[in-house]
């Protein structure tokens, strides 16, 4: 299927001629959604007091320490000190957060009964008529145990009057099993046992809500008659001008999902694509649309882990939200990569997905 020739509103905001204008990142002026209120403003980040959880961290071991020795201090006085304070970091730390949590969350007692039908018997009688912890919430949503009542965005807009944002069990859990080790190392085996399960799980599941271009980043609303495809295209665009693309440029895509990308380059900007993914799935859908387009000579896919990119030389590089599947310890390695995989004049336009500032809005 063809891109649009020029999905992006002119009427919006647009990059400067060099294509690095920050308002080109977001619209001046939305015009549209609506505006959380007041009282949910102030970030519960800035209110904690981050003294006091580190003058425990670090003071209860010189504590226990100065009763036992006295200022008996020596090299190995000064280890055993620093050890404990390190070991007990996280326990002190999930402790604070999550009675602070717990004492904001206590304020605001919210109208949950007006935005949640409950469908199963067990998580009625341990929810009804309160807030329900965002990740329960979630789970029981997807498990069918509750209905959102009426339409889900306008109820979202209120998440807080049937939601409590705070620490549960299930996130510590994530945290020490899941986030670290992922985070941490990212093995071949790890990474094609999380990429292949989850996308590969059918394209026709993923058509259902990524639309046309199937592309799992985010898009680029200038207004509110934008579409979903048209946010993508827009997304497109803003990358391809960033980075200076033309036609014959050697351009790779690292972590090309679905190919849409790397076909709109080759059809719009006349560049020879390359594209990356170890999902089967993805790549059986990027040829096909690849060949739809007439682009097959101008753009393909590879089905390989990134470590194993041939050794060639693009002047364009881009990597849409593929670099959160990397790991911290891995990262360095992986710029490195690209780093000799670019041109000496080249261009390298890296796109990952942020944190929120806060864990958590606090009630005021």
């Amino acid at each position: 299927m063809a891109s649009p020739s020029s999905p992006v509103n002119t009427s919006g905001p647009l990059a400067d001629s060099a294509g690095f204008g920050l308002k080109d990142l977001v619209p001046t002026k939305w015009g549209w959604g609506r505006k959380q209120p007041e009282k949910y403003e102030v970030l519960a980040w800035n209110q904690f007091s981050w003294k006091l959880v580190f003058a425990v961290i670090f003071g209860w071991p010189a504590a226990v320490i100065f009763y036992l020795l006295g200022f008996n201090l020596s090299k190995w006085t000064l280890v055993v000190y620093l050890v404990c304070a390190v070991l007990s970091a996280f326990p002190i730390l999930a402790a604070a957060l999550y009675y602070h949590s717990r004492l904001v969350s206590s304020t605001h007692t919210g109208n949950p009964g007006k935005y949640l039908t409950f469908r199963d018997k067990a998580f009625e009688a341990q929810w009804k008529g309160k807030r329900v912890p965002i990740l329960e919430l979630y789970n029981a949503y997807i498990q069918r145990k509750v209905d959102i009542n009426g339409d889900l965005l306008t109820a979202l807009y209120d998440r807080y009057e049937f939601a409590d944002f705070v620490f549960t069990k299930g996130h510590v859990e994530f945290f020490l099993f899941k986030l670290i080790p992922e985070a941490l190392w990212h093995s071949r085996t790890q990474d094609k046992e999380q990429v292949t399960d989850h996308y590969d799980r059918g394209n026709d599941f993923y058509g259902y809500f990524l639309g046309e271009t199937m592309t799992y980043t985010s898009g680029i609303f200038y207004t509110p008659e934008d579409t979903l495809e048209t946010a993508q295209y827009n997304k497109f665009d803003l990358v391809a001008r960033k980075l200076h693309l033309k036609e014959g440029d050697k351009h790779l895509d690292i972590g090309c999902g679905w190919g849409t990308f790397i076909k709109h380059c080759a059809l719009k900007y006349k560049t020879n694509s390359t594209g990356v993914t170890i999902a089967r799935e993805q790549v059986a859908f990027a040829e096909e649309q690849i060949k739809r387009a007439g682009v097959s000579d101008r753009a393909k896919v590879l089905l390989m882990d990134y470590r194993d990119i041939p050794q060639a030389k693009y002047n364009k590089i881009s990597c849409l939200e593929m670099a959160e599947h990397v790991g911290v310890l891995r990262f360095s390695t992986f710029l490195r990569q690209v780093y000799d995989l670019l041109e000496d004049d080249g261009l390298f336009y890296l796109q990952i997905a942020g944190l929120r500032r806060a864990w958590q809005v606090s009630i005021v």
